[in-house]
């Protein structure tokens, strides 16, 4: 135990990550006693930080309070793409070392209509992101080779190729018409 003399001054500071709350400096008065009570070192405090839209956050903080060292780590829905990094950490000046990120969309490639087709989607502006929906449909006088609908996946793919629209053939003769006598028609 240390014992300090009428006179004595001490000076105080505190660690990284903390700050003095209070006077930094008392000295021992001629009746024995310090001159100022001591002060406080309180962890410095970072702002809040909340989940971007679409997606999630996991902090080492406890019931939200973040101080120095608290870390937080980012994370997307399916369907979304982190745009930033995904972790952040509170520094020793109370602030975090990084931005929060964004969750956007998974994009698809842009589709276009078949020949003699035509194509609806649920974006009417051409950006196709997770969700999206197409339907495609022919021309009179055309089939439609292959199905009808494609949705855009949380890989940023297409579900399905997009169809092709064939031509008809020309009519042929059935059956029926080259063989009648199988019906009783002769």
């Amino acid at each position: 135990m240390n014992e300090f003399s009428y006179g004595s001054t001490c000076t105080l500071e505190c660690e990284k990550g903390f700050v003095l709350v209070g006077t930094n400096s008392t000295h021992c008065s001629s009746l024995g006693y310090w001159s100022h009570t001591l002060p406080v070192c309180q962890a410095l405090q970072c702002d809040i930080l909340t989940s971007p839209p679409h997606g999630s956050l996991n902090c080492s903080g406890l019931h939200g309070q973040f101080h120095y060292g608290s870390q937080c780590l980012f994370s997307c829905e399916e369907g979304f793409l982190l745009n930033g990094l995904a972790d952040t950490e509170c520094t020793s000046l109370g602030t975090w070392s990084r931005r929060a990120p964004l969750c956007l969309a998974q994009q698809c490639d842009t589709l276009t209509s078949p020949p003699h087709g035509s194509i609806n989607c649920s974006d009417l502006h051409g950006q196709f992101h997770y969700g999206s929906q197409c339907l495609f449909s022919c021309e009179e006088g055309f089939l439609l080779n292959g199905l009808p609908d494609t949705e855009c996946t949380s890989l940023g793919t297409w579900s399905r190729r997009a169809p092709l629209c064939l031509g008809n053939s020309p009519h042929l003769p059935t059956m029926l018409d080259t063989y009648p006598h199988l019906l009783g028609r002769e």
